[in-house]
């Protein structure tokens, strides 16, 4: 078969199909990417905005200045019986730039403050106070 047939017989096999251009494939790479691009940014809002519940407690504690600090209070807290480690990270949340730690605690556990400070102060940090926080995000003093 000679090369004029090849492009002829070609021809005639697409000659009911739309060609795809260069620029549609372009546009639609773009558009899949924008479209990535608004859901993974949806999905880093709403995990980000995830309520806090009026089981969770904050400490304001002194000293945490890095991950590595951070993952050395998780680790101390996470241990404690009365932390619900289905929430947050094992149970506790850390806001370097804030120097606070969010415990979650278990429905049906009390939150022991004495041990919550003492599993602090062991990895060097010092805990300042306790906040209950209510469902609508308030925050109100803990007596200790």
């Amino acid at each position: 078969m000679e090369f004029s047939q090849l492009v002829e017989s070609n021809n005639a096999r697409s000659a009911g199909r739309r060609r795809s251009k260069p620029w549609n494939k372009i546009a639609s790479t773009a558009l899949a990417g924008e479209i990535m691009f608004y859901k993974v940014f949806a999905l880093a809002v709403a995990l980000v905005s995830t309520p806090v519940l009026a089981q969770d407690y904050v400490v304001t504690v002194h000293g945490i200045v890095c991950s590595f600090c951070a993952q050395g209070v998780i680790k101390k807290v996470s241990k404690l019986p009365f932390v619900d480690r289905s929430m947050y990270t094992n149970g506790v949340k850390v806001e370097i730039e804030e120097q606070k730690v969010t415990v979650a605690v278990r429905d049906d556990a009390a939150i022991n403050t004495a041990s919550l400070f003492a599993a602090i102060e062991s990895g060097g940090y010092s805990p300042i106070d306790v906040w209950i926080v209510s469902a609508t995000g308030e925050l109100t003093a803990h007596p200790r």
